[in-house]
């Protein structure tokens, strides 16, 4: 649950400071990234 919460937080950090009304996956992916998580992209077929 610790690791969810610091993402989250982070992302609306980050959302509100570049003024963004939408938190979208590209954004969680860049949060988890930075907070050294590994995050890997979705094989389409």
């Amino acid at each position: 649950p610790r690791i969810i919460n610091n993402i989250c937080e982070n992302g609306l950090f980050i959302a509100y400071s570049l003024e963004k009304n939408l938190i979208d996956g590209e954004l969680i992916k860049e949060v988890a990234a930075d907070l050294g998580f590994g995050v890997e992209d979705e094989e389409k077929d």
